[in-house]
């Protein structure tokens, strides 16, 4: 039992000191990692080959999968109301506004939105073991307001850190332990018990999957530790981000592969962008404009939705949207403006058949729920499947979690899924990849890219991974295309719509340009301040160096505690 006086990473350390969640962690890495260097390895293997000209199709082995008629288990009670989602970082204040949001998911993000020092890993597990607990609260001095947990809250997801990336801090045998097995093992060993006491679950986010192969890998660690922590069978459940170009190919497949745990796909559309310029980095017909002409109106951007909800409806998984960033300002035109067009984009998201959205601030939760209302939703919805007699009589039995919406009905069957039927066409191996988008690259386009850049590394190497940059929350997923945009401009030196050509001179003259207002603009956060020079000599050697580096994290995290 964890004294609640003590820091985060007193905490931290006790766990640690305990001999079964020590036990735990050691057969966990000694389980997966393995499987995981296999799996980076491959991922390697696969660039060389997109390097070499290698496009995706749909699979002929996998054939059968795509013709067969199945579906994915059942979905629990308090994950079949998924209307809006808020995510952000494990933090202490916004896990409270978070689970407080009227939301009806929290995914709390250990990946994109949290810069992993120690410290962060540590106030995340910690404050989350609290929010399972109902014990976390905040205070705010400067505005002498208290935050407490209201009676209902979200229902909360936990998104653990990709595959790519270490933990430095917990060596086993002298390696380090991935990330993503720490960030997943320690949350379940700490919480999965008392949720399920609670009438809910153990619920994950699965961040950056590349194909079926890497689902399949993630299904045998989730066996593991299901077995290894006596789970109830069917009690564990994940959402899979489709954030990838080739994971866009396969999703009936990675659905398959995770059949016994998943119940929704989300349509990452910042990773998804930032894959398809890493994966055809080298071949100039997948050149795109500025990034912010890029929306999810794109021919391209529209088939990928399209993809992922015919799939999940006939499949019997829940199509969860992409993600809001924008943050409201003081300004009231500014925010007028803004929650129209993000009522525009949820609502093309709602006629498309998502059966929710995500946001990153609490102000949009009503404005989303104005399109996904109860109402909207009833007409997708069947009777509710026959629930699996192994889950865990608590949860069958619990009025917790129906009571935390007033549409927990909806989505036993999300969308009114009967028989699975084949796709008259397969978009997959078309419009997936009509990527050619005409629109122009402007001198303020690499000017935004490079801000932004600078911007969230600066914060990033500072503590903080979701910073609000001219009222939208940038996370590490906005900064890869960013630096990634500039990077392949660069390489394939494009024309910009003034007749100049992106060439290492013209960015040179731009950054020191943008560098002189940075300054100032950080006055009021000197923490980031301090990381100036640093983020800009790693930004700088990312975008101008001859090779890609395949994550800003990996040489970023060299940087950190």
């Amino acid at each position: 039992m964890i004294n609640e006086t003590i820091t985060p990473t007193d905490a931290m350390h006790q766990w640690l000191q305990e001999r079964e969640i020590r036990q735990f962690l050691e057969a966990l890495h000694q389980f997966g990692e393995a499987g995981r260097q296999a799996l980076l390895n491959n991922r390697s293997r696969l660039q060389e080959r997109f390097d070499a000209g290698y496009r995706p199709t749909p699979l002929p082995e996998t054939q059968d999968i795509r013709s067969g008629s199945w579906r994915v288990t059942d979905i629990p009670l308090d994950l079949r109301d998924r209307r809006v989602e808020i995510t952000g970082p494990p933090e202490r204040k916004m896990i409270v506004n978070a689970l407080n949001s009227g939301a009806q998911v929290f995914m709390a993000d250990f990946e994109d939105a949290c810069s992993p020092s120690w410290g962060n890993i540590c106030a995340g597990q910690y404050y989350l073991w609290q929010a399972v607990r109902r014990q976390i609260n905040f205070r705010d001095e400067e505005r002498g307001k208290a935050y407490v947990l209201n009676e209902r809250t979200a229902t909360l997801m936990v998104r653990p850190r990709g595959w790519h990336l270490n933990e430095r801090h917990i060596n086993i045998q002298g390696k380090p332990m991935s990330a993503t097995l720490f960030d997943t093992g320690l949350y379940l060993f700490l919480n999965a018990q008392t949720l399920i006491d609670q009438g809910s679950g153990p619920y994950l986010y699965l961040p950056k999957i590349e194909n079926h192969q890497e689902a399949a890998y993630w299904a045998s660690v989730l066996d593991y530790m299901v077995r290894y922590l006596r789970l109830p069978e069917g009690i564990l459940k994940v959402t899979v981000l489709i954030e990838t170009i080739t994971a866009a190919f396969e999703m009936e497949e990675i659905l398959y592969a995770l059949r016994h745990y998943i119940v929704g796909m989300n349509a990452g559309r910042w990773d998804y962008l930032f894959s398809i310029i890493k994966k055809f980095r080298h071949d100039p017909h997948f050149l795109l404009p500025d990034r912010a002409r890029v929306t999810m109106t794109a021919p391209f951007m529209t088939a990928y939705a399209e993809r992922l909800v015919d799939v999940c409806q006939r499949r019997g998984a829940a199509p969860i949207g992409g993600m809001s960033a924008f943050v409201p300002s003081s300004h009231e035109e500014v925010n007028r403006h803004a929650f129209a067009q993000v009522k525009a984009d949820k609502l093309r998201e709602q006629q498309q058949g998502f059966v929710g959205t995500w946001v990153a601030h609490p102000a949009l939760v009503a404005v989303a729920h104005s399109v996904f209302t109860a109402e909207s939703m009833t007409a997708r919805a069947s009777p509710p499947s026959e629930a699996n007699p192994n889950l865990d009589h608590a949860r069958k039995t619990s009025t917790t979690a129906a009571a935390s919406s007033d549409a927990s009905h909806l989505f036993a069957d999300p969308l009114g899924i009967g028989h699975p039927q084949l796709l008259e066409h397969d978009t997959a191996s078309v419009d997936l990849l009509q990527v050619i988008e005409h629109g122009p690259i402007t001198e303020l386009g690499m000017r935004n890219n490079i801000r932004v850049g600078l911007l969230y590394l600066a914060h990033w190497l500072a503590g903080k991974g979701a910073v609000t940059v001219n009222n939208l929350m940038e996370d590490a997923a906005t900064a890869e295309i960013s630096r990634a945009q500039l990077w392949q401009w660069l390489r394939h030196r494009v024309v910009l719509d003034d007749g100049r050509t992106c060439t290492p001179e013209l960015f040179d003259t731009l950054l020191h340009e943008e560098i002189r207002s940075l300054p100032f603009e950080l006055a009021d956060k000197p923490d980031a301040l301090r990381q100036l020079t640093q983020a800009i000599r790693l930004f700088k050697q990312m975008v101008t160096s001859m090779d890609f580096e395949e994550f800003l994290t990996l040489p970023a995290y060299a940087l950190i505690d």
